[in-house]
């Protein structure tokens, strides 16, 4: 499990277009919602790292295995504007890749006007 820029590049694409389909719904990008990130490690080990540091950054986390790999769930609040979400990508995409893993994505509620 390795990290590669063309990995992160297309990350970052798919953003921008989650970003664009938001912003179609009527999503309010610059209102903070709980933000849920996925990664995958090999070993249980490098998983139990990656969370420590997590929560470190004050995130909440969770390891659970699923079949030959161990996930990490973990969450925090933040607003999913397109900057945002670049900072956050690069860092969970950063944090995987020193613990020998792999950043799978986010992903967070949609936000109207009417629910603010």
């Amino acid at each position: 499990m390795k990290r590669t820029q063309q990995s992160l590049d297309s990350m970052r694409a798919m953003d921008a277009e989650q970003t664009a389909q938001r912003t179609k719904l009527g999503d309010r990008l610059e209102v903070a919602r709980e933000v849920d990130h996925f990664l995958f490690f090999r070993h249980k080990s490098d998983a139990r790292a990656a969370s420590v540091e997590l929560n470190d950054d004050g995130f909440t986390s969770s390891i659970e295995r699923k079949r030959l790999t161990w996930s990490v769930e973990a969450h925090t609040a933040s607003d999913v504007e397109l900057d945002s979400v670049d900072r956050f990508v690069e860092h969970m995409f950063d944090l995987a890749h020193r613990h020998n893993g792999v950043y799978d994505g986010w992903g967070a509620p949609v936000i109207l006007k009417e629910q603010s």
